[in-house]
């Protein structure tokens, strides 16, 4: 239910935030980055917990989320802040994020070894 309520609250006030000033749909919209970025991050954190004392789906996945995401949403609130200073340093946390997009995309590769790879040995037995 929280999953649904919050995710109904964050469509809700980005809608607002849109009705009120239409031009955010053609700029850079931090709020609107910001507000799903940590929706996503809450909901793989709860997915988490509630893993604990069950088997660990998609485990890796999750993992990944969260590790890509909180440091991604963090260089997009600063990138605005940046316009002011160097290219090198601008081009040093874009590199950070691409280096985090790997990181997430080897998490999801190894989740697809352990998931599907286990699946199929033991279907061949």
């Amino acid at each position: 239910m929280y999953v649904q309520y919050s995710m109904y609250l964050g469509l809700f006030l980005i809608a607002c935030q849109y009705v009120y000033d239409y031009n955010l749909l053609f700029d850079f919209n931090l709020f609107a980055i910001s507000l799903t970025s940590l929706l996503l991050v809450c909901y793989a954190l709860m997915h988490l917990y509630n893993q604990l004392a069950t088997e660990k789906v998609y485990y890796f996945i999750t993992i990944g989320i969260i590790i890509y995401m909180l440091p991604s949403t963090v260089l997009y609130l600063i990138g605005n802040l940046t316009e002011n200073l160097s290219k090198d340093f601008k081009y040093i946390s874009w590199q950070l994020n691409a280096c985090l997009v790997i990181v997430q995309q080897v998490l999801y590769l190894y989740e697809c070894k352990v998931s599907f790879l286990k699946k199929e040995a033991t279907l061949k037995i």
